[in-house]
């Protein structure tokens, strides 16, 4: 996969090397020519978690339904809520296993490697597994030392291993790009950590915004909310002294996302736990409880029918490529113009997957190393965002103005992912580059 960039990893753009083993099925995916075989689990596993842990709760099992975050992870390729609910259902056999310390070799392989599989799909996942891992130590080492010592090598050996020594060969980095930055001081590495510190608008050490957790602070952007389900926890009881491994849930999750950076997805193993975890609530036959939720949940299901129904619609009457222009960031401006069609073109944006003529350009001195050795000639022209002039082009980019023979800017318009937002426009600097790019830089 790494060695050949047509594949899916594209030597070009450095944030591929964040790739964890979650991608593994999204390659297994396109090897049967699936687009969404990981979604497509995520909703067999969300329905049979939802009927076979929630169906006497009636309002969770419909809060649950409807959460906006939840439903955007279960109809997403990203490999997220698999890894998730496999942390939940590890933390909830744990638990349910305290009272029986000595365990079968079934379930010590299970938790075992369900614990090294999370860990390797999201280094934000690693601090709550290793916590994990030390709760499940601390209960059952000492009556299953032999055969947890003996399988945790194992799953390491096979879940773990192969990706870090694949990255460190390549990378000289195990959990690449992170560590890098301390060993080398490259400046391409320290520019994109810092901005996964800062994604989705949420700063590094900043004040925590909890109320985008249930109420969206821009109108209308439902999506990264939990929801109203986050209300649960005040009327559900939790089982008996499952609160301990909840905290250290909470509290590792709550430090991460602190430091690196905090959206509400982080919290998704934590709740998934939690819901596992709840016994059942004494207001759920009130109706002053059930019905203003079930309410709730019926709204905001209508909210999911009308975009799919338009997406259908318009896919079936206009086709897919109406559909991708409205809908995939920037494809259309990119798809549709003519001075795209012939050579190559260098850009900054990040969906750049639907042509081969697009090459990333984020991160000055590791893309030129890739440019000199992949493209010897042919790149005619660059598409950058987030240049406010000439001059900052040539600062944020390193490309010398030499290589320029002429620019305009453009005010494209953006495709909407907000179903009730306005139309908006975006500012893209499109350049035309002399014969001799590669000689230039």
């Amino acid at each position: 996969v790494i060695e050949n960039p047509k594949t899916l990893f594209d030597l070009s753009f450095l944030e591929f090397r964040v790739i964890g083993i979650g991608e593994i099925l999204n390659y297994i995916s396109l090897s049967i020519y699936s687009e969404n075989l990981q979604s497509f689990l995520n909703l067999i596993l969300f329905t049979v978690f939802l009927i076979k842990f929630l169906k006497d709760k009636p309002v969770l099992f419909f809060l649950s339904l409807t959460s906006p975050l939840l439903i955007k992870y279960v109809f997403s390729q990203k490999p997220f809520f698999i890894p998730a609910l496999i942390f939940a259902l590890s933390a909830f056999i744990i638990f349910k296993s305290l009272n029986n310390v000595k365990l079968n070799k079934v379930k010590i392989i299970f938790i075992l490697s369900s614990i090294s599989y999370v860990a390797m799909t999201k280094y934000t996942f690693i601090p709550i597994c290793f916590l994990l891992l030390i709760y499940f130590y601390y209960n059952f080492i000492k009556s299953n030392l032999s055969d947890i010592l003996k399988y945790s090598i194992l799953c390491f050996t096979i879940i773990c291993f192969p990706l870090l020594l694949a990255k460190f060969i390549y990378f000289q980095d195990p959990f690449s790009p992170f560590l890098e930055k301390f060993f080398n001081n490259n400046t391409d590495i320290i520019t994109m950590s810092e901005m996964y510190k800062n994604w989705d608008g949420f700063s590094s050490g900043s004040s925590f915004k909890l109320i985008n957790f249930v109420i969206p602070q821009p109108p209308f952007t439902w999506i990264d909310t939990f929801g109203l389900i986050i209300i649960f926890p005040f009327f559900y009881l939790i089982k008996k002294k499952s609160w301990i491994l909840i905290l250290i849930i909470l509290i590792s999750t709550t430090i991460i996302s602190y430091l690196s950076n905090f959206q509400a997805r982080w919290y998704i193993p934590l709740f998934l736990t939690m819901l596992l975890l709840s016994q059942k609530c004494k207001f759920e036959r009130k109706k002053y409880f059930f019905v203003p939720l079930n309410l709730y949940s019926t709204a905001i299901f209508s909210f999911f029918f009308i975009y799919l129904s338009f997406t259908i619609y318009t896919h079936l009457v206009y086709g897919i490529e109406d559909l991708k222009s409205k809908r995939i960031y920037l494809y259309s401006f990119l798809s549709n113009d003519k001075d795209l069609k012939t050579g190559y073109t260098l850009t900054n944006a990040r969906n750049i997957f639907f042509s081969d003529n697009l090459i990333g350009y984020r991160y000055p001195i590791y893309s030129k190393s890739i440019l000199r050795k992949n493209y010897k000639n042919d790149i005619r022209n660059g598409i950058f965002l987030g240049i406010n002039n000439i001059s900052d082009f040539e600062e944020k980019t390193s490309i010398s103005l030499d290589c320029v023979s002429s620019y305009d800017y453009q005010d494209i318009p953006v495709a909407k992912r907000n179903f009730f937002g306005t139309k908006e426009f975006e500012k893209v600097l499109k350049i035309k580059f002399k014969n001799n790019l590669i000689q230039c830089l």
